[in-house]
């Protein structure tokens, strides 16, 4: 009797940014790539995630993930490789499914149509820099292919998005007809293993942890509890970052968790801060419809909250968090998803 096989078969992770290619981040929080990367694990494949090289075998994998950026962000340090990669799918149908990893994802087709509006900026000196620039400059029609495709004709797109979210406030940022594959692999995130502390001994303190400079926002929200306020140089936080972990259990020794609102409010992108309020018992203030989709719960202000007794804040609490668990993908149901996605795209192009 011949054994079962000992994957569903090969696929390339790779992309345009370290994230993207597997090599972590500089804070040591989990990528989207990285979750994604599990999903698949998880879902019988076997992975290489790493930075794609131009004019490598490809026809070796059963699949390309590909992580994509505009050229021109300067965290794509792997672009040349992936441009390459992308056209050469396109050309010989070779299957292959886009990823987002950055909600900031408006510029990518816009980048890629003005590039190709100037071929000579392609290789422009602040590229300098990049993996295989010297390549780039003696290839530029295998570049062009690759940004051709996404200037105009997407490969269908993994987006970490939450079950129930208004995805479509996504398709104006890509061309046309473009295939959304809605995933949330919020579950494949390092559990901290924090547990939440008892109601009574909860600070009344709000805990706000971000990357970018949102202190207009927190000006307006004229908050009457102290503020835990951390993250990095850009943000302008007084207390600087620290470590996810010990964030997360600021969280749990807290009552309030904030979360800055952004356009796409409503569309179910991934936070991990959402999941670890829940998971801390902390309630979870954006004031933007953020959750709304998955409960009223999460509509309760900063206002509202602060004048809550400990009674009515452990309700709040415990309602968000029951929504929060009830609406939650599993890693099964995660991993079982990204099967179908990689199994539709593999069939279509036999």
């Amino acid at each position: 009797m011949k054994g079962l096989p000992l994957s569903k078969g090969n696929i390339l992770i790779t992309g345009f940014t370290n994230q993207h290619t597997g090599k972590g981040t500089r804070l040591k929080y989990d990528p989207v790539a990285q979750l994604f990367a599990r999903a698949i694990v998880a879902a019988g494949y076997s992975v290489e995630h790493r930075p794609t090289e131009p004019e490598e075998d490809l026809t070796k994998f059963d699949l390309i993930f590909m992580g994509v950026s505009s050229l021109s962000s300067i965290t794509a340090g792997y672009s040349y490789g992936a441009l390459w990669a992308i056209g050469e799918a396109k050309k010989h149908n070779l299957p292959m499914l886009f990823f987002i990893d950055d909600w900031k994802m408006h510029g990518i087709q816009g980048n890629a149509a003005g590039l190709l509006a100037k071929p000579e900026t392609i290789t422009k000196k602040f590229f300098e820099g990049r993996q295989h620039y010297a390549w780039a400059q003696e290839n530029v029609d295998s570049i062009k292919a690759g940004l051709t495709v996404l200037a105009t004709d997407w490969f269908d797109v993994v987006m970490p998005l939450y079950k129930n979210g208004d995805h479509d406030l996504f398709k104006p940022k890509m061309p046309e007809g473009t295939n959304i594959i809605a995933i949330d692999p919020t579950d494949f995130y390092t559990d901290y293993n924090i547990p939440s502390t008892l109601a009574v001994d909860k600070k009344d303190q709000w805990v706000f942890g971000i990357l970018s400079d949102q202190q207009k926002w927190l000006e307006k929200l004229d908050l009457g509890w102290p503020l835990a306020h951390r993250g990095s140089k850009a943000s302008k936080a007084e207390a600087g970052g620290m470590p996810e972990s010990e964030l997360v259990q600021m969280y749990s020794d807290s009552w309030g968790v904030l979360s800055c609102p952004y356009w796409h409010a409503g569309s179910g992108w991934l936070r991990i801060r959402h999941d670890q309020a829940a998971s801390t018992g902390a309630i979870l203030v954006s004031q933007s419809k953020e959750l709304s989709f998955i409960s009223a719960a999460y509509d309760v202000t900063v206002k509202e909250v602060e004048a809550m007794n400990l009674t009515q804040k452990l309700k709040i609490a415990n309602a968000q968090a029951t929504a929060w668990y009830q609406n939650k993908t599993s890693q099964a149901e995660a991993a079982f998803q990204i099967d179908a996605a990689i199994q539709n795209e593999i069939e279509g192009k036999k």
